[in-house]
């Protein structure tokens, strides 16, 4: 007995295009996940939906520059064979992502006003710079919540292969 259905032929096609050149879904996925990854700056949250550590001296506004900042705009995907590569495209991310320690420091002027400022002693010969601290908040990363996202895009690519044909 052979299966004669044009129909089923049509999806079982479908089906192997989409696992031999999956680039199409994989694509999707990588396109959802920077949106995902851009909403975490936003909410000021990892990927994992921890809360970011707040500002060390409770600075106004978002870290990071929300949604439309520098960060969140060199976020990037590409896909390698079967995988999407996500990353961030500045060393200002880098930094954010992994934390970092700024060592302290000397400022020196060039010329006698460049240190000038109301209240302090003059002639000023430098200022010092203490350590800063920057800790991690991390930009990129699969959580639960976008594994069950990639879960249901990959369902529903196999749904849309099969019922509209």
């Amino acid at each position: 007995m052979s299966l004669q259905s044009d129909s089923v032929k049509t999806a079982i096609a479908r089906l192997i295009t989409l696992t031999e050149n999956p680039q199409s879904l994989l694509s999707k996925i990588g396109f959802a996940l920077i949106q995902q990854h851009k909403n975490n700056i936003e909410a000021q949250q990892a990927p994992d939906k921890t809360p970011w550590k707040p500002k060390r001296r409770g600075g106004r506004g978002r870290l990071l520059g929300g949604r439309q900042g520098a960060i969140a705009s060199s976020l990037y995907y590409r896909i390698q064979g079967n995988t999407v590569v996500i990353g961030y495209g500045n060393l200002l991310s880098t930094i954010h992502h992994h934390g970092a320690t700024i060592p302290p420091r000397r400022i020196v002027p060039r010329s006698k006003q460049a240190l000038f400022w109301a209240g302090a002693k003059h002639p000023a010969k430098g200022v010092d710079i203490p350590a800063v601290t920057i800790p991690a908040r991390p930009l990129i990363g699969v959580g639960d919540g976008d594994v069950r996202m990639i879960q249901e895009m990959v369902r529903n690519e196999y749904w849309r292969l099969f019922l509209f044909f």
